[in-house]
């Protein structure tokens, strides 16, 4: 495995952040590594995926790029592993290891603006038809504590 990050990236990768989730599988029915199921999920996650389905399906079709940075010794998890997983590891372990990771990478962007919202950039130019828009496609809104959306300074 080699670091992909950029050089100038001070932010610690998803594999870093999301090392401390427990495992609550038995050890003899592991057959995925931990995090190559919770790197994918949560990618998947952030990319529209709504369902374990959509899980498996991302990881099929980005299983290239999921290797340059995943072991995945076994391939991709199926849909019934996520569901296992997911259904089983501690919720609040995870959201700390995800608001770690996720605010690692809003102190490494600083001030810039990541559209995550398609429609939103569809949109950008007319400005007069959607006030409260950047003119970037971003919303003037930032995620505060425990998801709940907070105006921004």
């Amino acid at each position: 495995m080699h670091d992909t990050r950029p050089p100038h990236a001070t932010y610690e990768s998803i594999l870093d952040c999301f090392q401390d989730v427990p495992d609550p599988r038995v050890k003899r029915t592991q057959e995925h590594k931990l995090i190559d199921i919770l790197v994918i999920g949560l990618c998947s996650m952030i990319t529209v995926g709504k369902h374990f389905t959509d899980m498996e399906t991302f990881g099929e079709a980005k299983e290239a790029w999921l290797r340059t940075f995943l072991e995945l010794p076994n391939g991709i998890p199926t849909h019934h592993t996520f569901n296992r997983l997911f259904s089983a590891i501690d919720p609040e372990c995870f959201a700390a290891c995800f608001v770690k990771w996720a605010g690692g990478i809003c102190t490494a962007l600083e001030d810039e603006i990541v559209a995550i919202d398609g429609k939103a950039l569809r949109r950008h130019g007319n400005p007069e038809k959607h006030r409260g828009r950047d003119r970037r496609g971003g919303s003037r809104l930032r995620a505060g504590p425990e998801g709940k959306p907070r105006k921004r300074p």
